[in-house]
């Protein structure tokens, strides 16, 4: 499962990083919240890869606001 957005998907990554079944890959922008990554338990940071059997079936790729901008510009030539 793949959720690429600006937010981390924490409630999704909740639900699977037990799960061996689904492998769960969030792409989110590393200074919006609930990217945890700063204070708190870092579940958004790409050092945590899940729990018990889903460990490393959960991958965060965190980004910041320069690639994600310079990435929507890129888009634009699509349009």
């Amino acid at each position: 499962m793949v959720d690429w957005d600006v937010h981390h998907g924490d409630g999704i990554q909740d639900v699977f990083k037990d799960d061996s079944r689904v492998m769960y890959v969030s792409l989110h922008r590393r200074d919006l919240f609930p990217y945890q990554g700063v204070e708190g338990d870092c579940k958004g940071d790409c050092s945590y890869v899940g729990e018990g059997e889903g460990v490393w079936y959960t991958m965060n790729i965190a980004w910041s606001e320069v690639i994600f901008i310079k990435g929507l510009k890129f888009n634009k030539q699509f349009d």
